[in-house]
């Protein structure tokens, strides 16, 4: 009988051990597991950055339906222009860019640079007659 009693201890022993193993390893794959889930954020917002600013119309141009066109070597964007003439472009990944306005007949380029998690400002003053940029880092 005291053999079986010790064979009983020595099972439900084994049975507790065994779940506080599991329970173990469900945390450390949990813990993981998120710690991934956040590296990985903080490793895509490292190279993230963003180009905004304005257009400023002379001469009564319309903005309306208007984009600007950011591109480079690997990559195409076309952001609209709102009514008040701002635009917003995030996400972007360091390195060279030219910026294309193009809209009733006037057309502007530049070539801009763009730094790691910098949030660069590029005002666009576009005229019938003129067009002229205004950068700021």
């Amino acid at each position: 009988m005291k053999n079986i009693l010790n064979n009983d201890l020595k099972s439900n022993v084994t049975i507790i051990y065994n779940n506080k193993r599991t329970e173990n390893v469900k945390v450390i794959l949990l813990l993981l597991f998120l710690s991934i889930l956040f590296s990985s954020d903080i490793i895509y917002a490292k190279n993230s950055s963003t180009l905004r600013g304005k257009i400023s119309a002379k001469d009564k141009i319309s903005l309306s339906n208007s984009s600007i066109c950011i591109s480079n070597n690997f990559s195409k964007v076309n952001v609209m222009v709102d009514d008040e003439g701002y635009y917003y472009c995030n996400n972007l990944k360091a390195g060279n860019y030219t910026v294309v306005y193009a809209s009733n007949g006037s057309r502007v380029v530049n070539d801009i640079i763009i730094k790691e998690n910098l949030m660069h400002k590029l005002n666009i003053s576009v005229s019938e007659t003129n067009s002229s940029l205004v950068l700021k880092l």
